[in-house]
């Protein structure tokens, strides 16, 4: 999970060959959402649908990335968040 220092959503920028490392890692994060997280930039997030929502995003971004088939803008990969993100 990423943030600006003022706290806006960052999507994640990694090389394509780390994508399902980063897929993993996220999904590893959700046994956590019960906890608080305290990003290193950004406002400290307490409420687990928060959390679940953010990492439920990025994980939609970087699945469609993964996805070689498919040619989708950024509008089509974040269409079913309730978050825009610092682009």
């Amino acid at each position: 999970m990423g943030y600006t220092n003022d706290g806006k959503d960052l999507l994640p920028y990694i090389n394509k060959s780390t994508i399902k490392r980063h897929i993993k890692a996220l999904e590893n994060l959700k046994k956590y959402s019960n906890y608080i997280i305290l990003p290193t930039h950004g406002e400290i997030v307490k409420r687990k649908d928060l959390i679940l929502e953010d990492l439920n995003c990025r994980l939609k971004f970087l699945k469609e990335l993964d996805l070689e088939s498919k040619n989708l803008s950024y509008n089509e990969v974040i269409e079913e968040c309730n978050k825009k993100f610092n682009n």
